[in-house]
């Protein structure tokens, strides 16, 4: 997978935050990786949501 594109303001955060609120750069980076897997989970929820119904409907029509 190739390197993720952060917008110029995430980078100025981050950079804030570990500069300004003295925070250690690892828990900048567990931020980043919980905001990553909140949207991964909410695309595979919803994914998996159209495919519940996609299932009900071709069940539906073939039985």
């Amino acid at each position: 997978m190739s390197n993720p594109r952060y917008p110029e303001e995430f980078k100025i955060q981050a950079v804030n935050q570990v500069t300004e609120k003295k925070l250690p750069v690892a828990e900048d980076d567990q931020h980043a990786e919980l905001r990553r897997l909140r949207a991964e989970l909410k695309r595979v929820t919803e994914d998996r949501d159209i495919l519940k119904k996609a299932a009900a409907y071709f069940a539906k029509e073939c039985g």
